[in-house]
C-alpha cells in the first residue's frame, strides 16, 4: 500500500482479528498498535516485522503477543492437515 497510515490500518485489522485482541484492551490493543506503528516508519514494511518490534518490547505483555503471531502460520498448517485427512 503506497499511504502508510493505511497499511498500518490495515495491519491493525489483520493482527487483531488473528490475535483476538480487541481494541477496547487497554493493556495489550497499545503494545500490539506501537509495533505496528513503529514498522510501519520503517523502510521495509511487513506484519511479521511487527514480532521483531513486539520482542524488542520491555512491556512483559509484548513477548506473548509476539509468540502467538509466530505460530499462527503453523497453527493454520496443522488444521489444514488435519482436515485434509479427515
Amino acid at each position: 500500500m503506497k499511504k502508510k497510515k493505511d497499511s498500518e490500518s490495515l495491519a491493525i485489522d489483520i493482527l487483531t482479528f488473528l490475535t483476538g485482541i480487541s481494541s477496547r484492551d487497554g493493556d495489550k490493543f497499545p503494545v500490539l498498535r506501537r509495533a505496528i506503528r513503529a514498522v510501519g516508519q520503517q523502510e521495509e514494511r511487513g506484519l511479521l516485522l511487527a514480532v521483531q518490534e513486539l520482542r524488542s518490547d520491555p512491556n512483559p505483555l509484548a513477548g506473548p503477543i509476539a509468540d502467538y503471531i509466530e505460530v499462527l502460520p503453523i497453527m493454520t498448517l496443522f488444521i489444514y492437515s488435519f482436515l485434509k485427512e479427515s
